[in-house]
């Protein structure tokens, strides 16, 4: 790692701890309320099963993005996967780090055990070691408000959170399949509404379980009229914060500085109703700053594939302006660009 990473992890590292997976699992077992995720943790974690390896947990203050860039210095390649995250690298070739982002809640995995099934409580339910993280955390969290799961702080300033090495023990597909129980498909509120042979069948027992990296940072919610350049800041120093924290996260795990990839998408524009032009834009610019390798852009349908490619030519017409790039000026225009709130999808 570079004299410049270490300074920014030396200035805005919370706080890094390792647990065992193990010994997390066996003192700290998820605490499930709903029927259907019990029934997919009993699937993912029979009586017996071993969990192998370390989980390192660590948290982050905002760090600060630079006054100026040279253009010819950002070598960040923007890809597209139309697909839900499927965890399996497309990278291999290029033995990458790589991330999946969470679209956190301030309170990280706080849902996990009750009946929704959003991007988090799914995670949670593929990842279960992550629900023994948070058990764990908010015991620690008693001794140590440091160790609070809260991907904000007391004064709603970012604190994003990041997740090395959590075991996928299950896979479960949430697509509409009148065939095999789930005619509307798992996502929110249907899976809990489903039957135990709509969950069985779309439930996938991983042999075995891979490992994932997760970056959790929340989103603006339920805002309204034109975004503010103070949201739009916001928004950026959030995922360049998390971004950046992966990159120095990832050169820990990995001396020998191979590629950082993210696999994000459409982040904050579900429940909370944000605008997926300007939110998937700020990423690219973040990631970019970051000196992310790889951002990998997951969409879902015609339209989002049609509003990412809208994106990406925005993007690259704001940067390919000026040698120079100053960062405030960047985002100044974006707020010119008088981008809009949606509304809550209600998931």
């Amino acid at each position: 790692m570079n004299h410049d990473l270490q300074e920014i992890e030396k200035k805005n590292l919370i706080i890094r701890e390792q647990f065992d997976a193990s010994d997390l699992m066996n003192r700290f077992p998820p605490k499930l309320f709903n029927h259907n995720k019990q029934l997919a943790f009993n699937i993912a974690c029979p009586l017996g099963c071993v969990h192998i390896g370390k989980l390192t947990f660590s948290k982050w203050s905002q760090i600060s993005w630079p006054e100026d860039l040279d253009k010819n210095g950002l070598t960040t390649q923007h890809l597209i996967d139309q697909n839900i995250y499927k965890y399996q690298s497309r990278f291999s070739d290029l033995n990458a780090i790589e991330w999946h982002m969470n679209f956190a809640d301030r309170n990280l995995f706080g849902y996990y055990g009750g009946g929704l099934f959003a991007q988090d409580e799914m995670q949670v339910a593929e990842h279960p070691i992550l629900g023994s993280l948070r058990e764990c955390l908010l015991e620690l969290e008693s001794k140590d408000p440091k160790y609070g799961p809260y991907t904000r702080d007391v004064n709603a300033s970012p604190t994003p959170i990041l997740i090395r090495g959590a075991q996928r023990r299950i896979e479960i597909s949430i697509d509409p399949d009148q065939s095999y129980g789930r005619p509307n498909g798992l996502y929110g509120k249907e899976f809990s509404n489903a039957s135990e042979m709509a969950i069985k069948k779309a439930t996938r027992v991983l042999s075995p379980p891979t490992m994932s990296n997760i970056i959790a940072m929340e989103a603006p919610k339920y805002g309204n009229g034109e975004y503010s350049l103070k949201t739009i800041s916001e928004i950026f120093n959030t995922a360049h914060t998390a971004f950046l924290a992966a990159r120095i996260e990832s050169y820990i795990q990995d001396a020998k500085k191979n590629p950082v990839i993210v696999h994000t998408g459409n982040w904050g524009t579900g429940a909370y109703g944000g605008n997926k032009i300007i939110m998937a834009l700020l990423q690219m610019l973040s990631a970019t700053i970051a000196g992310i390798d790889y951002l990998v852009y997951h969409c879902f349908n015609e339209e989002d594939i049609k509003q990412y490619n809208e994106t990406l030519k925005i993007f690259e017409k704001l940067i390919s302006k000026k040698e120079f790039i100053n960062i405030g000026s960047l985002l100044y225009e974006i707020e010119r660009m008088n981008f809009t709130w949606g509304t809550s999808d209600g998931n």
